[in-house]
């Protein structure tokens, strides 16, 4: 797919600065969960199993778009404040019991050590400055306290109404810096493109302990690399070339 839709994409991303696209774009685009129960259920569900007991817990998730489902379980379940961050406000109404606020993306706008934990989910690989949000979350959990965040590291051009081509997941990758900037700079298409050995070098950085890091790789992508096919990947090692989402908990000691 790498090239195929070059231009196109270049347009989009221009038109994307225009108010009223942009404005339509961010109320009917899909974010988050987009308050399916059952996807809601989900990933609260791993969220919980990561977390453990929630009771009296202090919860922030990052970039929850326009899904607020996973803040009100953990109400029910006894967590004591719940909060929620964004780059925008993507729905008119949020929950009272649900303290949101509105960011630049980069320093996260709470006190050293207010949180016993932070999620997220699909939203660390659209991060504009990880480099800076990995250590921000660090800085706002308290001493004990866990991130868990679900990367997902595939090109996200690769999602819509049909089938993606496995061969195609990581086409993000065949483009240069400056091409992939004028593509998706202004787009929720962008994805950073940081790989596995990336995200585990931030966090550790950042002073976290990971104390898990599942992988789903791709076994079409590896048996195609190994024969020579999708050469662009050949600068990566072989966990990074194929790894297409983690699940991270990273404790703050």
């Amino acid at each position: 797919m790498a090239n195929r839709f070059f231009l196109k994409e270049i347009l989009l991303n221009q038109l994307i600065t225009v108010p009223f696209i942009q404005n339509w774009s961010n109320k009917n685009g899909s974010t988050g969960r987009n308050e399916n129960p059952e996807e809601v259920r989900k990933v609260y569900d791993k969220y919980k199993k990561a977390s453990g007991c929630l009771k009296d817990k202090t919860i922030l998730e990052l970039g929850p778009g326009h899904t607020f489902g996973n803040l009100i379980l953990a109400l029910k379940d006894g967590a004591s404040k719940v909060c929620a961050a964004d780059i925008m406000e993507y729905v008119n109404c949020i929950d009272p019991n649900i303290e949101y606020k509105e960011y630049d993306g980069k320093q996260l706008p709470y006190e050293n050590e207010s949180f016993d934990f932070v999620w997220s989910w699909t939203v660390y690989e659209h991060l504009r400055f990880p480099e800076i949000t990995i250590p921000e979350t660090f800085r706002i959990l308290k001493k004990g306290g866990v991130s868990i965040s679900f990367i997902d590291l595939v090109d996200h051009f690769v999602y819509g109404p049909f089938p993606e081509k496995e061969e195609d997941i990581f086409d993000c990758l065949s483009y240069s810096d400056s091409e992939w900037k004028m593509m998706t700079s202004n787009r929720s298409t962008y994805v950073n493109r940081l790989r596995v050995s990336d995200w585990k070098k931030l966090f550790a950085k950042s002073g976290f302990e990971i104390i898990e890091c599942t992988q789903q790789k791709s076994e079409i992508v590896k048996d195609l690399v190994a024969n020579g096919k999708l050469s662009y990947l050949s600068k990566y090692s072989v966990e990074d070339a194929i790894t297409r989402n983690i699940f991270v908990v990273a404790q703050k000691k």
